[in-house]
């Protein structure tokens, strides 16, 4: 201060050997040893509270869409808690999947719901009926859940891809059953922010979903907290305490216009869906036919010459595979159009056989 004397929060400060005094939300002195970067201001919560609102929603259609059944969320709720009171909290058997983001922005986030709930979903994901999923998940069904967290955290990737303009990727999800509070995955920091919503599965589920994340992560992807403007303050000398507009340029004004689309018409899904899909009818994909495939030795590839006959793993008029970017999609038949081969589809590949297929891989 410019006389020398203490406030009596410094004092305070002092006396509990505290080295920095940070107020908290409320106007008061936060924790002994807490740090600015273990907080959040009221406005910055709400603004990560309505990128939630606007995730949410979209991620329900995507998966409304793999299962055919809707799903919404609502009632979206914020706290900033301590780790210690968020284990506290939780009992019960639940259901954990932690994704880890790995590029364009640091911190994970942990996905928790009740473990019934996260049975029936996996249920659905395999293509069952959702009404009678299995009491013990093997790792079919951890990986169906996994493939469903997946899409919802998709929604949030685009959405913080788009604020900071920069790619972000995620490592795989890890999907366990916790019945210890202990062991939850929870992102480090001594507060996390966690997030409530209600969580509907038409005719199965009326239960919560939380999701929880580092406030690292939250300060990093808010409007205005990951990029701020620096400004250059004139050198000449000021005859008052105050700058002037003119020594501190402010940012160009930049017009955004709402984006344009043309209408989508796709059978059997919502206009808002069909607006989602719109935006990636443009990416580029491999399609692959394959006739069949051959398992040889080195010394039998080295001696095959013209007129070498190779015997495949499928027989005479068996389907073959279409894949796109090595994945199986569909069976067709070949056929011949003017003097071009072509593939008639036959069969779709449902998404049970594909995580099945999965699976295998593994």
């Amino acid at each position: 201060m410019s006389d020398g004397s203490l406030s009596q929060e410094e004092i305070n400060a002092l006396l509990q050997g505290v080295d920095e005094v940070v107020p908290d939300t409320t106007g008061g002195l936060s924790s002994p040893g807490m740090t600015a970067g273990d907080q959040l201001g009221e406005q910055e919560k709400q603004s990560f509270l309505n990128i939630i609102k606007d995730q949410l929603p979209t991620a329900a259609n995507t998966i409304s869409t793999i299962i055919t059944k809707k799903v919404t969320f609502s009632n979206f709720n914020l706290e900033m808690k301590s780790s210690v009171d968020v284990r506290s909290e939780m009992i019960g058997e639940f259901l954990q999947v932690k994704i880890d983001y790995t590029e364009g922005i640091s911190g994970d986030v942990l996905f928790v719901f009740k473990k019934q709930d996260a049975a029936v979903v996996a249920d659905l994901m395999v293509g069952q009926d959702g009404s009678a999923p299995p009491i013990q998940l093997n790792d079919l069904y951890l990986s169906a859940l996994g493939e469903a967290v997946s899409q919802i955290n998709s929604a949030g990737i685009t959405i913080f891809s788009e604020k900071l303009n920069r790619i972000i990727k995620t490592s795989p999800p890890k999907v366990e059953v916790v019945t210890d509070p202990g062991k939850l995955m929870l992102p480090s920091g001594t507060n996390i922010i966690k997030i409530t919503s209600t969580f509907q599965v038409e005719g199965l589920i009326n239960s919560t979903m939380i999701q929880f994340f580092p406030i690292s992560l939250v300060k990093e992807v808010i409007p205005g907290a990951a990029a701020p403007v620096s400004y250059e303050m004139s050198k000449q000398p000021m005859a008052g305490p105050a700058m002037t507009s003119a020594a501190m340029p402010m940012p160009q004004q930049v017009k955004v216009q709402q984006a344009q689309f043309p209408s989508l018409n796709v059978q059997g899904i919502s206009a808002e869906q069909a607006a989602n899909i719109q935006l990636l009818m443009d990416v580029p994909m491999q399609l692959t036919v394959e006739l069949g495939r051959a398992r040889m030795l080195v010394k039998e590839i080295l001696g095959l010459g013209e007129g070498s006959i190779i015997e495949l793993d499928k027989l005479a008029g068996e389907p073959v595979d279409l894949l796109v970017n090595n994945k199986l999609i569909a069976k067709g038949e070949v056929v011949v159009i003017d003097e071009n081969f072509g593939v008639r589809v036959t069969d779709i590949i449902n998404p049970m056989e594909r995580l099945i297929g999965l699976q295998d891989k593994k």
